[in-house]
């Protein structure tokens, strides 16, 4: 399960690590993406369509 929380336009999501990250038009760039179970910080690149690990390198 997915939930997220919206500030203008980015937004905060959280979620497991087997949870689906949402992509698309309606993710804004720097978005991030946390994985309670894993504790993983993700980041979203709106450029490439990706989210990004934090601290995994370029």
């Amino acid at each position: 399960m997915i939930t997220a929380d919206k500030t203008k336009d980015q937004a905060t999501y959280y979620g497991l690590a087997a949870d689906e990250k949402p992509t698309g038009v309606d993710v804004a760039n720097g978005s991030c993406f946390l994985e309670m179970d894993s504790a993983a910080l993700y980041f979203y690149d709106a450029a490439g369509g990706v989210w990004r690990e934090w601290g995994a390198g370029a």
